[in-house]
């Protein structure tokens, strides 16, 4: 039985591969930004004159220890602060008392109103049919805020979003939990969370509600820019679409 040849027998044919692994291919003539087999072939019949298999070639690249691998595209964020922003909603979610609470803010939309697929029971020769071409009746944007510690759902609907639509929510959320003594509010980065009017309004809210014998203080923890996965609540979003 004949023995499979090892890295050690081919070391010149490897050392040749490897150097154009580390070239581009368009220094060979070749209209592309990144090696395939075929243009490895190529490439070495062209600069060493001798013709190599799409076997070998895979041969003394895996011995080698390279391979080829798809490129992964991963969650990343342009903030400076990135890593202490997140320090702090960690260290905030981790030391929250019994008079504490703390949300994830998000809105969802807006999208038109007009019939939509799905499941419904009916009888046997009535189906739901939906038009092709409808007129919508408007748009809803929906905006909601996740308890980090119970797990509950706030929310309502609006016409659309914007600074006004986070003020009803966070006065919504400010009645239903009148009985604590902070509630922290953590949301993306886009315009409108970050808005002048909507600062100006939770600075005098807070001034007010500190002469007040009872409520609670509400203290903004922004997320780091272009970083909605930290978002809890979009993860309820998608499974409200899907």
């Amino acid at each position: 039985m004949q023995q499979p040849r090892t890295q050690s027998e081919d070391p010149e044919k490897t050392r040749h591969i490897l150097e154009l692994l580390h070239q581009k291919p368009t220094s060979f003539g070749i209209n592309r930004t990144s090696w395939t087999q075929r243009a490895l072939i190529q490439a070495y019949k062209e600069r060493y004159n001798e013709t190599i298999s799409r076997g070998a070639i895979t041969r003394l690249i895996k011995r080698a220890g390279y391979g080829w691998r798809r490129a992964r595209r991963v969650l990343t964020s342009p903030d400076p602060n990135y890593i202490d922003k997140v320090e702090l909603l960690l260290r905030t979610m981790m030391s929250l008392t019994d008079s504490e609470l703390l949300f994830f803010l998000d809105e969802w939309g807006p999208v038109q109103v007009r019939k939509r697929g799905g499941k419904a029971y009916c009888a046997k020769n009535n189906i739901p049919r939906i038009p092709r071409h409808e007129s919508p009746r408007g748009t809803v944007a929906l905006v909601a805020a996740l308890s980090a510690t119970t797990n509950q759902m706030t929310w309502m609907f609006a016409t659309s979003k914007g600074s006004s639509s986070m003020v009803r929510l966070l006065e919504i959320l400010y009645n239903l939990y009148h009985a604590y003594s902070k509630l922290y509010i953590t949301w993306d980065a886009v315009c409108w969370h970050n808005s002048s009017a909507l600062m100006d309004w939770l600075d005098q809210f807070n001034d007010a509600n500190r002469r007040q014998v009872a409520g609670p203080i509400i203290e903004l923890i922004p997320l780091p820019t272009s970083a909605q996965f930290l978002n809890v609540i979009e993860g309820v979003f998608s499974g409200m679409t899907s």
